[in-house]
C-alpha cells in the first residue's frame, strides 16, 4: 500500500517537471502569452517577396459586398462610330439673300415723266439750232422708230472712194491699230446690236465733212442723223432707215459736245 503511493506521489513530480522543462524551453506559448524578460523588442517586419522595395504593391482586391453577393461588372462603352467623309460644319450656312422688293408706285421719287423727257429734248434741239421741222415730237419718234427697227440683215456698207476717207479720219482715234476689214466688221456688228445701246443724235460738225451727198445744211432740212452707241463706251455707228452704214468710230470725248442724248421715252 505504501508503495502504490510511493509511485503515483513520483508520478505526480515527474509531470510537474516536464511541465517546467517545457515552460522553459518557450514549447507552447500562446499570441496572449507575454515576452520573457530576456527576449528582445521585436524589430519592423520585412517585406513580403511581393512588396520588395522598387516593385509596386499588388492591388486589393475588391471587398464584397454584405450577402456575399458578387459586384456588378461595370457597362461596356460603347465606341465611338468613325468620322465620315463630309464632317458636319462647325458653323451655320449664311443665309440665302433675299431679292430687293420692288419700288411701289408713289413711294420715293417719282417716275420720270415720258411727255416732260420728249418736250425737254425738243427744246434742247432748240437750242442747238435745229430747223422747226425737227422739234416736233411727233416727228422724232417716228425718225427714232424707223432707225430702231432695221432688221439686222439689212446693214451694209457700201463701198465708195469717200468710204476710205472716213475710215482714215476715223482710225486715228482708235485706241489700238484696227485694219480696214477690222474697222467694217466691227461697224457692221455694233449697227446689228439691239441691246445694251442708245441713241444720240449727232452734231453736225461731226458729220458734214463725210456726208455731203446727203445733208445739206442750207435751207430747211428737217431730218436728224442718229448714232448708235454700245453703253459704257466710246464706240458709235450711224446708219440710214434702208440699213446703210454711214459712219463708225471712236469718239474719245468726256462731256459728248458732238452728241445728244435721245430719251428712252421715244425709242424704249
Amino acid at each position: 500500500m505504501a508503495l502504490h503511493r510511493f509511485r503515483g506521489a513520483t508520478a505526480l513530480v515527474s509531470s510537474f517537471l516536464l511541465l517546467g522543462v517545457l515552460l522553459v524551453s518557450g514549447c507552447g506559448r500562446t499570441p496572449a502569452n507575454p515576452l520573457g524578460p530576456d527576449e528582445p523588442e521585436p524589430g519592423p517586419q520585412e517585406p513580403a517577396p511581393s512588396e520588395a522595395p522598387g516593385e509596386p504593391a499588388l492591388p486589393l482586391p475588391a471587398p464584397f459586398p454584405p450577402g456575399g453577393a458578387q459586384p456588378a461588372p461595370p457597362a461596356p462603352v460603347a465606341p465611338k462610330p468613325p468620322a465620315s467623309g463630309n464632317p458636319r460644319p462647325a458653323l451655320r450656312p449664311l443665309p440665302k439673300p433675299t431679292s430687293t422688293p420692288p419700288v411701289k408706285a408713289g413711294a420715293g421719287a417719282p417716275a420720270p415723266d415720258p411727255g416732260a423727257q420728249m418736250g425737254e429734248f425738243i427744246e434742247l434741239l432748240g437750242r442747238f439750232g435745229y430747223d422747226p421741222g425737227a422739234r416736233d415730237i411727233q416727228n422724232v419718234r417716228m425718225q427714232v422708230a424707223v432707225v430702231n427697227r432695221v432688221p439686222a440683215a439689212r446693214f451694209h456698207w457700201v463701198e465708195s472712194p469717200t468710204l476710205g476717207l472716213t475710215y482714215g479720219k476715223r482710225v486715228k482715234d482708235f485706241p489700238k491699230p484696227i485694219s480696214y476689214q477690222q474697222w467694217k466688221a466691227d461697224g457692221l456688228e455694233l449697227a446689228r446690236r439691239n441691246q445694251g445701246i442708245a441713241y444720240y443724235v449727232g452734231r453736225r460738225a461731226l458729220y458734214r465733212d463725210i456726208l455731203r451727198d446727203r445733208y445739206n445744211d442750207t435751207g430747211s432740212d428737217a431730218e436728224l442723223v442718229f448714232y448708235k452707241r454700245l453703253v459704257r463706251t466710246q464706240f458709235f455707228v450711224s446708219y440710214r432707215a434702208d440699213g446703210q452704214i454711214d459712219d463708225y468710230g471712236y469718239f474719245p470725248v468726256d462731256d459728248w459736245r458732238n452728241f445728244l442724248p435721245v430719251p428712252g421715252a421715244f425709242w424704249q
